[in-house]
């Protein structure tokens, strides 16, 4: 009985030690990613994609314009992964200064791994930039009419409020149940 003691007080010491590791300790990351980057002047939301284990792209657009400075355009905004850090920080400058419109930024992460970054800006064409015409629109309403068949309008409007110019033909169309069209 006494050995059964002993046996149960040693089961009890070895429980309480094995359980006094701390299982929160945090393990170095490993990761060192770009998640988001704004700069000054951007369009929109950065494309970020990680090519391999040592390099990414992140392309960025801007309205291109002819005092553009391209020697030392600002790091508004620059999200990386948890614990990494990068060679530029907010605030900082890229110089963009070459025909390819591309810079580097090298990102740490706390092991000490580091990944290249090619950061490209790009000039936005605003196409939609200008005086424009529309014309020959038509819109469709499809309604069924008693169950007999569909209606379909189309609507003519003249839209100058907002400078721009709708011609929208107009018509009845109704299309029975046999599909024969009626104007």
């Amino acid at each position: 009985m006494k050995n059964l003691k002993y046996i149960v007080l040693l089961l009890s010491c070895l429980t309480v030690i094995s359980c006094t590791k701390d299982i929160d300790e945090k393990e170095p990351s490993n990761e060192c990613s770009i998640l988001d980057i704004k700069l000054t002047g951007q369009l929109g939301k950065a494309t970020i994609e990680r090519v391999d284990d040592n390099q990414g792209t992140v392309i960025l657009y801007i309205f291109e314009q002819a005092d553009y400075p391209w020697e030392a355009v600002g790091v508004e905004a620059l999200a990386l992964s948890a614990y990494a850090t990068a060679d530029v920080a907010d605030g900082g400058t890229l110089d963009f200064r070459n025909p390819d419109r591309k810079a580097r930024i090298i990102v740490r992460s706390q092991t000490g791994k580091q990944v290249l970054w090619t950061v490209y800006l790009k000039p936005y064409d605003p196409f939609y930039v200008g005086t424009w015409s529309v014309s020959d629109i038509k819109i469709y309403v499809d309604q069924n009419i008693s169950g007999n068949g569909n209606l379909a309008v189309c609507f003519m409007c003249l839209l100058c409020e907002v400078g721009i110019v709708f011609h929208i033909t107009a018509g009845v169309r109704i299309l029975q149940d046999a599909g024969e069209d009626f104007w």
